[in-house]
């Protein structure tokens, strides 16, 4: 109402009611019982969606007012935007019942007498309904508050380090409740989806994404059954699960997700589920496979919606623009420096320097310094955000031990080995006390660490480590999963260099035979491993079986590996006296 008052007298030149010259009773009741001039009869060009909005947030009656500030300012944003408001004019019904109550003496006749009270059945029914569904709906949100809070604080309370001897790790005292939890919420299913989609997303956070994932389908299930499956919280559970897709490096499956995620809330418009949320994920599923177009398509979009409805320096144009920035990063675009640097400034306003959120973007940005070479740049950033990010998530937190994965990896860029080694350790070791072996910090540690080894001198920690890396992910994530492949071709590639050939051969032949079954003899992962067998047999001496592979590689290769299967072909044609083949095979300046 107040805003209301603010935005008629901006646009009129004063306020609804003239009450300066009475006593406050009398200014009181002027302000209750009459109504003020409509703001078309003050000024002409006010007639029509502008009057109506500030009519209804001058309603005498506090249900048919805007019940709050945003509703009202998004009516005013469809006006500027000239879009249908959602405001309606009062009815002529409406507006002669509120006639009929202010001046009862002059409604003298029956037809009008009846038709006020008609007018006013209708209205009280229909209010009385509107009042109790908001105050029943009020009451269900508290009463779900309550008993989530209750939930955690218990959860919390029962697993204090004196119960145990033992400090309490987050994970603890999530599976403690978890396992506990029985049929405690029966009867409760908006209770139950609420904490079961918390806990979700707290396992997701950790690492732990197949818990995370049942939790998550659990609640969804739950919420499906009491609003049906186009409701805001169905949706962002739905995200979620599709989010872990990424997490887990299934970015295919995680652009179908996102696609039907989408699809749905284009065409249902559910309320209290932003759409740009969605599309700013699918553009991360979308820049991890390199569709860095529609990438880009998808985060415009997602920026000017989030912009919109959230303002311009909101956290959500914040994130979506970190993506954007990242997205500039991996092309190689000059837009990606400007662009880290405006969003850090303008997190460090909205969110604080020590905020995550601002610590990760600086993180990201250092990334950014690493792709472009500038390791000295990235190293003093990132020593700076470790040091931060310990003190305000701790040690074992995802974004500290990604930060110290980057960090080891960038000191080992710059032959600063040794120290790159101690601190990947470290971290790795941390990671498996608190967070397991099998987690998923502790997974690209391992990989870190091999990656760092492979330029030292230490061939069976080398070994070692890579060995360990493509076991764990074997087991964690299966033996198909991309970063497998990824590990145990890391693997291979050690072995050649260190001239284990038979051994890179059985593990290489072991590949091929999964890899032709899943994605047929022309992918590129078959391609490599081709082309790896081929170096094997052709250090080995073995020409005719190196031919045999190299030529498979030949025939199905791509840009990215015809030019190194071209060299090897020269170098076995040269080798074995047979020079008019080699020169079939030199590369050509287009390669």
């Amino acid at each position: 109402y107040a805003v209301g008052v603010i935005l008629y007298e901006l646009l009129s030149g004063h306020r609804p009611h003239d009450v300066r010259d009475h006593t406050v009773p009398e200014a009181a009741r002027i302000i209750r019982d009459e109504e003020p001039s409509r703001l078309g009869s003050v000024r002409s060009e006010f007639r029509g969606d502008i009057e109506t909005i500030v009519a209804k947030a001058l309603e005498k009656d506090t249900a048919r007012r805007y019940q709050t500030a945003a509703e009202m300012a998004a009516d005013i944003r469809r006006y500027l935007q000239d879009q249908p408001i959602l405001a309606r004019p009062a009815s002529t019904f409406y507006q002669l019942n509120k006639f009929a109550r202010r001046n009862k003496s002059l409604v003298g006749g029956v037809v009008m007498t009846i038709l006020a009270l008609t007018a006013g059945l209708i209205t009280s029914g229909t209010l009385l309904f509107s009042v109790t569904k908001e105050r029943d709906a009020k009451q269900v949100a508290l009463d779900t508050a309550t008993a989530v809070t209750a939930f955690f604080t218990d959860m919390l309370s029962k697993a204090t380090p004196e119960g145990e001897g033992k400090d309490v790790t987050v994970r603890e005292m999530m599976d403690a409740a978890r396992e506990n939890m029985g049929d405690e919420f029966s009867g409760k299913p908006l209770v139950e989806a609420k904490i079961r989609s918390t806990m979700g997303t707290s396992y997701v956070s950790l690492g732990e994404f197949d818990t995370g994932r049942e939790q998550l389908e659990r609640a969804n299930s739950l919420l499906v059954d009491v609003h049906g499956p186009h409701h805001g919280d169905v949706y962002r559970n739905r995200q979620h699960l599709a989010y872990i897709n990424v997490f887990e490096d299934n970015y295919e499956k995680a652009h179908i997700a996102f696609d039907a995620l989408i699809d749905d809330a284009t065409t249902h418009s559910v309320p209290g589920f932003t759409v740009a949320e969605a599309l700013a994920a699918r553009a991360v599923a979308n820049m991890r496979l390199r569709r860095f177009k529609v990438a880009k398509e998808d985060l415009v979009l997602a920026i000017s919606e989030f912009t919109e409805l959230e303002g311009p320096e909101s956290p959500e144009v914040i994130d979506a623009k970190s993506y954007l920035a990242e997205l500039y990063s991996r092309v190689g675009s000059t837009e990606a420096e400007p662009t880290y640097r405006e969003l850090i400034a303008l997190s460090k306003k909205v969110r604080g320097e020590q905020h995550p959120e601002t610590l990760l973007l600086q993180g990201n940005f250092a990334k950014h310094l690493l792709r472009a070479e500038r390791q000295q740049e990235a190293i003093e950033i990132l020593f700076e955000v470790h040091t931060r990010q310990i003190k305000l998530l701790g040690d074992a937190h995802r974004q500290t031990l990604i930060t110290v994965s980057n960090l080891a990896q960038s000191l080992a860029d710059v032959g600063r080995v040794d120290e790159a080694f101690d601190i990947c350790q470290a971290g790795l070791k941390v990671s498996d006390e608190k967070n397991g072996e099998q987690s998923a910090t502790s997974l690209f540690l391992n990989y870190t660490l091999g990656s760092i080894l492979r330029k030292t001198d230490r061939t069976n920690e080398t070994e070692r480590a890579l060995k360990r890396t493509a076991e764990l992910h074997k087991i964690v994530n299966g033996e198909d999963a991309r970063i497998t492949w990824t590990c145990e071709a890391q693997l291979i590639n050690y072995y050649i260099k260190t001239g284990k050939y038979e051994t890179a051969i059985d593990l290489s032949e072991a590949m091929r035979d999964r890899g032709v079954k899943q994605y047929g003899e022309s992918n590129a992962r078959i391609v490599e491993i081709n082309l790896n067998v081929g170096r094997c047999y052709l250090r080995l001496g073995d020409y005719e079986k190196a031919e045999t592979n190299l030529l498979a590689a030949a025939e199905h290769a791509d840009r990215r590996w015809l030019p190194a299967v071209k060299r090897r072909l020269v170098e076995m044609y040269e080798s074995t006296g047979r020079p008019d083949e080699a020169d079939n095979w030199r590369c050509t300046e287009g390669d």
